[in-house]
């Protein structure tokens, strides 16, 4: 999952990608991608997706991603 800033339409967007090799963004920054495969958190937290989606979100540093959304706008 992305979020990205698209420089052409000049929004940002939000993407979901099968494979983060077979999916791509063109004349887009990343601004936060998050893996959501089983190897990305299943040491952790099993298969409880969500408390891993939800722990995620609770250590992004919004004030970083402000930064590069705002260099790339």
């Amino acid at each position: 999952v992305w979020t990205v800033w698209n420089s052409v339409e000049k929004r940002l967007m939000n993407h979901i990608g099968d494979s983060q090799n077979t999916y791509s963004l063109w004349k887009t920054t990343p601004l936060v991608a998050l893996d959501t495969y089983e190897h990305a958190y299943f040491t952790d937290y099993g298969v409880n997706r969500g408390s891993y989606v939800d722990a995620f979100f609770e250590n992004m540093n919004w004030d970083v991603v402000e930064e590069e959304f705002e260099k790339v706008r």
